[in-house]
């Protein structure tokens, strides 16, 4: 569960409402009154004038380049109506200057990719001049709606512009990496959880128009780089939101974010032999990882049990697509007991009640397996036979781990509940 932040008196009013509400509440706060009413125009304004640059302009004599100049005119007409309104209507001036941004941000996007007016050298400098200027701006006046602007403008752009799905992905990816390279840089000064999410959103919804899972090398390499990056704003966001000497985590990306990933490593190694474990088997050793380099902080308490849960559910997943089901249920019971062994230190329901589940499962699967492929053994059965098995060695592993989960349950030679049933359950498997 998200932890609520109080919010601090120095606090801009908008920001301290972000960490009272959802997410839906902060995208209807921010569209919200008369900001809002100049906000949603915004949007609409962008929208329109990437249809102007498609549809109306063919109708008069304008050349490519004709129009790239007009719109760029038009965003640094919004830019300087901003800065001459900054000192009497600041609210307002910030909108009109992301308005502007946002607009420079798509007709650099189209003037090399629709048009090819230029060259990408010159597309990845104005981009991040662009986006570096929008940053600075917003932090300098602390306002998230300016960020938000500029860069959703930058996000949309590639929709917003009708470029085609061939363009090649490692040009969108080099664009988005830009873009996201901006976000995290906020992230290090700024906890605008809002713009955070708009990144994660636009990046794993747009950017997959150009994803191509027969490039699995390729693929491979874009979807680590943006996993790394939305796993550090996680944490840089968990750090910058502290109460009650724990991080606020942002429940939404920390946990959309794996099964995202996993979800296009479903495309990509589709037909490859154990592809999906090893990717399965990799996100979760990264998170463990993640827990270890998170250890010496003492102030990241959710943090760190939200990646060691993730690097266990992965974990968890990995076993069944590389074992048969006996193993399976082998090691899931092992796995059980350590869960309730590591809940029970950590004082964590969740881990507790994840390991019971899993011993339960992995008992249900070893009846399964023994009564569908277990034969029945004709003859005397030699005592080495009845002994050196798989099916005798299975047994055992879930008989002791429900013995060691009864174990950790008695206290002071005192029974409870927990400690007699799972002393039957492991007395049951013998």
């Amino acid at each position: 569960q998200e932890m609520k932040v109080k919010a601090s008196p120095h606090q801009p009013k908008e920001q301290q409402s972000e960490h009272h509400n959802s997410s839906f509440d902060m995208l209807f706060n921010f569209f919200k009154g008369d900001k809002g009413i100049v906000r949603l125009g915004a949007v609409l304004l962008l929208i329109g004038i990437s249809f102007l640059m498609k549809t109306i302009t063919p109708l008069f004599t304008l050349t490519p380049a004709m129009k790239c100049a007009g719109i760029a005119l038009a965003g640094f007409a919004f830019l300087g109506l901003g800065y001459w309104l900054k000192g009497k209507q600041k609210n307002y001036a910030l909108t009109l200057t992301g308005i502007g941004l946002a607009i420079l941000l798509l007709n650099t996007y189209s003037a090399y990719f629709y048009f090819e007016l230029i060259g990408y050298q010159v597309a990845i400098l104005s981009t991040l001049i662009v986006g570096a200027f929008g940053l600075h701006l917003s932090l300098k006046n602390d306002s998230l709606p300016l960020a938000v602007l500029a860069l959703g403008g930058g996000f949309i752009a590639p929709i917003l512009s009708g470029v085609a799905v061939h363009v090649s992905h490692n040009l969108i990816f080099a664009y988005y990496l830009l873009l996201n390279l901006v976000i995290l840089g906020t992230a290090y000064v700024k906890s605008w959880r809002l713009l955070n999410i708009l990144g994660f959103i636009s990046t794993f919804v747009l950017w997959p128009q150009w994803y191509a899972p027969e490039n699995m090398t390729a693929m491979q390499a874009m979807l680590l780089t943006f996993f790394l990056i939305y796993l550090a704003i996680t944490i840089l966001y968990a750090q910058k939101e502290i109460k009650h000497n724990d991080g606020y985590v942002d429940s939404i990306i920390t946990f959309a974010l794996p099964f995202a990933v996993m979800g296009f490593e479903y495309e990509t190694l589709k037909g490859v032999e154990f592809g999906y474990a090893f990717a399965t088997g990799f996100i979760a050793l990264l998170y463990a990882l993640t827990a270890l380099l998170l250890k010496p902080l003492q102030n990241l308490k959710t943090m760190k049990r939200s990646v060691i849960a993730l690097s266990g559910i992965f974990a968890t997943f990995t076993i069944p697509l590389v074992f048969d089901p006996q193993e399976t249920s082998t090691l899931w019971a092992l796995e059980g007991a350590v869960a309730i062994w590591l809940g029970l230190r950590q004082n964590s329901a969740f881990t507790k009640y994840s390991g019971f589940v899993l011993q339960g499962i992995a008992g249900y699967m070893m009846l399964g397996t023994l009564f569908k492929y277990t034969m029945p053994f004709k003859g005397e059965m030699p005592l080495t036979m009845a002994v050196l098995n798989i099916d005798f060695f299975s047994l055992m592993v879930l008989s002791l781990a429900g013995l060691f989960t009864s174990y950790l349950y008695r206290e002071k030679h005192v029974y409870s509940f927990q400690n007699l049933s799972m002393a039957t359950w492991g007395f049951g498997w013998l």
